[in-house]
Order: C-alpha cells, then sequence, then structure tokens
C-alpha cells in the first residue's frame, strides 16, 4: 500500500520506489531505488548487507513507522536490533567531526500513535521530540451493552428497544451503511469473521447499485486460488472478510474495494488494526476478550483509531461490545493507560527463551557483519 502511494506521488519527478516485502524486490536492488519501502524484516537484512559491503552510509534516513513495535514480543526484537545497528554504524562513522554530525550522519526518524514513553525512544536514538494532539477527524467511542449504546463516561446516547438481530450488531451496521459510509467489524477468529460476514449479509441492506461489485469478483477470479466460495456469497451484498487465510491477492483486491466504498461491511481479525490504512466510518469491536483475555489497550487504540477518513468523513465512531457481565472490565479498558514499551533483547532475559534467542540472534549478526572482531 505504501509502495503504491509512494509511486503515485513521487512517479512525475522521477523518484524511483521500490517495495521490498516477503519474496518481492525491484529488478536491481537496493541500488535501482532512491526510496525503500520495507517490512522489518527485509530493512534487516538490506541493513545487513550494506554493513558487510561497507555501503551503510549511502542510506541517508531510515524512517520507522508503527515504533512502538518495538516493544512487540514476536517482531520487537528485530526491530530494535535494526535501529541499535544505524545508531551504532552511524556514532562510529570516523568522517564526522563531532558527537552531533556522526549521529545525524543516518537521520533516523520515528513515529508512533501509540507510544506513550516516547521520551526514553526519543533519548536512546538522539532524536528531537515532536508530539501533537491533531486528530484530523474527531473520534467518538462508544460501548454497547444489550440493547443500549453509551459514550466512553457510560452515559446512555441510544436504545434500541428491536433488534434485527440477537446481539444489535446488524443494527449498529445498517445505521451507518444507510447512511452511505463504511463500517468496519473486528472479531478474534478467522472462522468467526467468515461466519460473521455470512450472517450479516442475510440482514443487511445496502441501496447503493451494486454493479462496481462486478469488478471485483472479475479481479478475484483472475487470482491463482479463484473466487472463495464465501466471498462470493458475501461480496453480492457489499460485504467482504479479511484475515491471514487469505492470500496476498485476495486481501489487496478486498482492501481497495473497501477503500473505494464498494465494499461496504468489511470484518476482519485484529492483524488489520496495524499496517494498512482502511479507515471506515465506523469501528466496532465484536468483543473486548481476544484469545481468552482482555484486550490489550494498545490493541484497542490500534483498533479505535481507524475511525474517521481523513477528507471523508467529519467524525469518526467507535463501539466496543461486551456483555453486562464484562462491563467492569471494559470500563478499566477505557480508562488505562497505554503500557510503556520495553526492549526485548536486553530486558529481563530471564522472561522467557524468546529473548534468549533474540539476544543469540543479536550476537551473531554482530559476528558476521564484521562489527565485533574480538572478544
Amino acid at each position: 500500500e505504501k509502495t503504491n502511494h509512494f509511486q503515485r506521488l513521487f512517479g512525475c519527478v522521477n523518484i524511483k520506489i521500490g517495495g521490498f516485502i516477503g519474496g518481492q524486490s525491484p529488478a536491481g536492488g537496493l541500488a535501482s531505488v532512491d526510496i525503500a519501502v520495507c517490512t522489518i524484516e527485509k530493512a534487516n537484512s538490506l541493513v545487513n548487507q550494506l554493513l558487510e559491503r561497507g555501503e551503510l552510509g549511502q542510506v541517508g534516513a531510515v524512517v520507522i513507522d508503527e515504533l512502538h513495535l518495538i516493544g512487540d514480543p514476536h517482531r520487537g526484537f528485530l526491530l530494535e536490533l535494526l535501529t541499535a545497528k544505524i545508531l551504532y554504524a552511524s556514532s562510529n562513522d570516523t568522517t564526522s567531526k563531532s558527537l552531533t554530525e556522526q549521529r545525524n550522519h543516518i537521520q533516523l526518524i520515528g513515529m508512533s500513535a501509540t507510544l506513550p514513553n516516547v521520551q526514553m525512544l526519543s533519548r536512546w536514538i538522539g532524536g528531537e521530540l515532536y508530539i501533537t494532539e491533531y486528530r484530523p477527524v474527531a473520534l467518538e467511542e462508544m460501548v454497547f451493552i444489550g440493547n443500549t449504546l453509551y459514550n466512553a463516561s457510560f452515559n446512555e446516547l441510544k436504545s434500541y428497544p428491536s433488534l434485527t438481530d440477537e446481539d444489535g450488531l446488524a443494527q449498529l451496521c445498517q445505521e451507518t451503511i444507510s447512511e452511505g459510509h463504511s463500517v468496519l467489524v473486528f472479531c478474534p477468529a478467522r472462522s468467526w469473521c467468515e461466519s460473521l460476514a455470512k450472517k450479516l449479509t442475510t440482514v443487511i441492506t445496502c441501496e447503493e447499485d451494486i454493479a462496481p461489485i462486478g469488478a471485483v469478483y472479475d479481479k478475484l477470479k483472475q487470482t491463482m486460488v479463484g473466487v472463495d466460495p464465501v466471498l462470493q456469497f458475501t461480496l453480492s451484498h457489499r460485504v467482504a472478510f479479511h484475515h491471514a487465510g487469505l492470500t496476498v491477492d485476495e486481501r489487496v483486491i478486498i482492501e481497495a474495494a473497501f477503500r473505494q466504498g464498494i465494499i461496504k461491511l468489511l470484518i476482519a481479525t485484529s492483524t488489520l488494526s496495524s499496517g494498512v490504512n482502511l479507515p471506515a466510518r465506523r469501528v466496532i469491536i465484536r468483543t473486548p476478550v481476544f484469545c481468552g483475555k482482555l484486550i490489550d489497550v494498545q490493541v484497542y487504540r490500534q483498533m479505535v483509531g481507524r475511525a474517521g477518513r481523513k477528507g471523508v468523513d467529519t467524525k469518526g465512531e467507535s463501539v466496543l461490545m461486551c456483555k453486562q457481565s464484562e462491563r467492569s472490565k471494559v470500563v478499566d479498558l477505557l480508562k488505562l493507560d497505554l503500557s510503556p514499551v520495553h526492549s526485548c533483547i536486553g530486558g529481563g532475559l530471564a522472561k522467557g527463551n524468546h529473548n534468549s534467542t533474540a539476544m543469540s540472534r543479536a550476537l551473531l549478526e554482530v559476528i558476521v557483519s564484521g562489527t565485533a572482531s574480538n572478544f
């Protein structure tokens, strides 16, 4: 998505953009592009190659979006390792005269909307700190319990005397779709996404022309796996689902159709809350319990952050659905501050084997890259 955006943005001024994602990379590699858009794993691999060849100095700036992922238990250590190598290489640039000049040899820029201990990260990378509370589209957070909609302070906003389905989800979706807006629903599991898409298809109505759906259907038919039978059924009603069980091609087609307003209702797993930019007028979190426990406050913030489309909507709405028995937990969730991120490499190796593996990976990379030559 970001590669395509930059290609449209910079194409007219002949700035070359390349995407390094999974097994995909531009012909000619890094040397053939001016801006490389990479996953964490690919970026780390490219930095290793440049270090081994002594060519890291060819990089002028590294921008890390979603910097809070540095605390992610699965991928955080790799992002931390990547950042540490860039900082080390910059500070050991013998052609620079002062520490300030050395640190600025490669400009490092980190960005995040959910990073509470941003001051600490700023000190670590030796950077200037810029904080803004500005949000281009106002967000209204709400909670739905039983048949009543509350604001974040649990003041009643609206009651639904008669629901079109047993939990009220269809009603919450329909009222937004009827106004010509899109809805994004988050669910804990792939199977839940698909079953919910099928269920909502039978009760949701959309008065807009369904002709554009034909083009989406044709694109899906041209993929290697063809059209998923459940998608084939739901798409005719402008409803779709999105999860890791779909192929990359399928996800890209669905994302584009939702972004263009062709798909009005998209049910997705929590992985869609970060990374791909798919804003909707209303975001609904089907349950506060994901993977058997209360949803993490940072994941919650990422999800509700998808509400409101800049340049399209005047506001964004988020609705967290819960049972009466879960009310006290949801009250606490809405009051929680974001947890500070911690080092995944050096912060508490005794917590588990994963951290030990991260440290082993860091040591091996330091040796292989030639950064450490004696002990």
